[in-house]
């Protein structure tokens, strides 16, 4: 990330007054600026709020292909997605997703609702930092 509050880095490119090819690319961040601290992903299993799916609330650190990698993860599991509401603060992912198994029912076993809270949570580990 470029300075300035959260702009992707880029590189510019253009022609100088001779016709040569300039390219430049924006300076890092200066030492005086504070870096965010990586917050731990985290999963949050509900059967509560619905009535036909199971919610999973994601939280984890926005990066390219987080939102691949989860939907990804949910289909190798078996899941099917009713519903997903994809919410993305400056650089932290909030995204709920509305499942149920291949039998149209709400994951109620604690042992795969672990499994899939521990699933996600490698897939999310996976991504490149």
């Amino acid at each position: 990330m470029a300075r300035g509050g959260g702009i992707p880095a880029r590189r510019y490119r253009g022609t100088t007054a001779g016709g040569r090819v300039a390219a430049q690319t924006p300076s890092a961040p200066v030492l005086g600026e504070p870096s965010r601290p990586r917050v731990p992903s985290r999963i949050d299993v509900d059967n509560e709020v619905s009535q036909e799916y199971t919610v999973l609330d994601v939280y984890t650190h926005d990066e390219v292909g987080v939102l691949y990698r989860i939907c990804r993860t949910l289909r190798d599991l078996g899941l099917y997605l009713g519903v997903a509401k994809i919410s993305t603060k400056v650089d932290q992912v909030a995204d709920t997703f509305y499942v149920k198994d291949i039998f149209s029912q709400k994951i109620r076993d604690p042992q795969r609702i672990e499994e899939v809270r521990e699933c996600l949570l490698a897939c999310l580990d996976k991504a490149p930092h």
